[in-house]
């Protein structure tokens, strides 16, 4: 009798909760399979929620990076398909729009990860060389001119304005 209720307690560790394993099928339905079903998720959800640049994310997204890997499922997505994004981007001299298109994915990985819909980020790891620096720049003499006719119509304290004035 000890042996049965053992048995059976053993069984019951064993056993999966079919309720939860359906509700977390339709959690990922809900997310959509591919990339472009999750990037739709994403932009709704997350971007437009949390980020008034949502619509620079989805012409990034929807321009860089769903043409070429839209129609990968979400789950099949590796470190090489994102790499391999951020090259083509790079390949066209658009080192800032590689490196906005890199935050964004990984944004928007790090979201599938925070809903379940994988498991780990496949762009951790992935660096951008440092292609871009600030530089600097002076303004040429038509801006300056339109400056200085500018200033005296901007309501600037006194001050300030005769310092940009007389500098």
């Amino acid at each position: 009798a000890l042996a049965r209720v053992a048995d059976a307690r053993r069984g019951k560790e064993k056993a999966k909760d079919p309720a939860a394993e359906r509700d977390v099928r339709k959690a990922q339905a809900a997310l959509g399979n591919t990339v472009k079903a999750f990037a739709e998720v994403y932009i709704e959800q997350y971007a437009k929620v949390k980020k008034r640049s949502w619509k620079l994310d989805h012409r990034i997204l929807n321009r860089d990076v769903l043409p070429f890997i839209g129609s990968f499922k979400l789950t099949d997505l590796s470190r090489a398909n994102v790499a391999a994004v951020l090259r083509r981007v790079s390949q066209r001299s658009a080192h800032v729009q590689a490196w906005q298109t890199l935050k964004i994915i990984r944004k928007m990985l790090n979201f599938a990860v925070s809903e379940g819909a994988r498991e780990v980020n496949p762009r951790a790891g992935i660096e951008l060389a440092p292609s871009y620096e600030a530089g600097q720049r002076a303004l040429g003499d038509d801006e300056l001119e339109g400056l200085f006719r500018a200033l005296p119509e901007l309501r600037l304290l006194l001050p300030l304005r005769e310092l940009l004035l007389f500098q």
